[in-house]
């Protein structure tokens, strides 16, 4: 990163390149997460590429790959490039050379940088969780006295016990909503049984006058409101069936401690700093344990930390006077 750089270009670039990955997958929202955040502190353009995107920008190109090449002609090289493309695949990767690549797995690649096993980056913001919080106000509108609690589900077998832990301990809070919310790697017959067997339970309670029950799963509801983000910024209290990293850091980082229902869940750094408890601790029939926290900013430690890493190789390359302070 030590190339001078043209007098027309006055400020760094950060770029994320997902290829042809899930948009919603870890990986891809934590490198955007952690770009974005990156170019931020860096005062840097950004962009997110995709493949899909790609070749809709560039119809003529045969590949995507030819259109990530005639972007970075159009743009630029960028000074940091998050991706898992392969150079073979996409050889104008290999014609960066003053390029800083990221390209590790988000979860190891957040090991690496913040020592934490347990979190990872994510593309959540303040301003994003508060948009979508709105939004699931309007879509879910709470009733007068109702606890909203959610269920974020991963992936987990026995799910039985849970549930009707989960309908005790939401009946001693009086009124309740019950929101369970899959993710892309949730099996549908899953979501389903814990969908039946809460409903079942809170028939065979007699709860049904007081709890409401209501669930989301991407590919069955497909189409429709999506409301994870809006959830986790408007939920009085967080419960995670099955191991997400990325549901984890991004419950924490909406300023709610998390209770999991996973073997080796949770880990013992989160536990010890009040930010996640096991709901097999959890007492049966009393309200739910978990308060508000301060937010956790794990993608902006990410970002600090590459920041502090290009800023002198960036200071060389962009030595206009109003970047000086910014890459210090």
């Amino acid at each position: 990163m030590n190339t001078p750089i043209s007098a027309q270009q006055q400020r760094p670039s950060v770029m994320v390149y997902i290829g042809d990955d899930e948009p919603t997958r870890g990986d891809s929202h934590g490198f955007t997460g952690i770009g974005r955040a990156l170019a931020e502190k860096l005062g840097a353009s950004f962009h997110v590429l995709e493949d899909k995107a790609l070749l809709s920008l560039y119809p003529q190109s045969r590949t995507a790959a030819d259109g990530l090449t005639r972007y970075i002609d159009e743009h630029g090289a960028p000074d940091v490039l998050f991706t898992r493309a392969d150079n073979r695949d996409t050889p104008v990767l290999l014609t960066l050379r003053d390029t800083l690549k990221i390209s590790a797995i988000n979860e190891k690649f957040s090991q690496q940088m913040t020592g934490s096993t347990a979190l990872v980056g994510h593309h959540l913001t303040p301003a994003l969780l508060a948009a979508q919080g709105k939004a699931f106000r309007t879509e879910h509108p709470a009733e007068k006295n109702e606890t909203l609690v959610a269920v974020l589900m991963a992936q987990d077998g026995d799910l039985d016990f849970f549930a009707d832990k989960l309908v005790a301990k939401s009946a001693a809070h009086g009124k309740a909503r019950i929101f369970v919310c899959a993710c892309w790697r949730t099996p549908e017959e899953d979501f389903d049984v814990l969908m039946q067997r809460l409903e079942k339970t809170i028939a065979a309670r007699g709860f049904g006058d007081r709890l409401r029950l209501t669930g989301y799963h991407p590919d069955k509801d497909a189409g429709t409101f999506n409301p994870y983000i809006g959830l986790l910024d408007t939920a009085y209290h967080v419960l995670l069936a099955g191991p997400s990293r990325s549901m984890l850091s991004e419950s924490l980082a909406a300023g709610k401690p998390v209770m999991t229902y996973s073997a080796g869940l949770p880990y013992p750094e989160l536990v010890e700093r009040g930010l996640a408890l096991h709901f097999n601790d959890c007492a049966m029939d009393k309200r739910f344990e978990t308060a508000r926290i301060t937010p956790v900013d794990i993608t902006g430690e990410i970002a600090d930390k590459i920041a502090q890493k290009t800023g002198p190789a960036l200071k060389a390359r962009y030595p206009s006077p109003n970047n000086r302070n910014r890459f210090a």
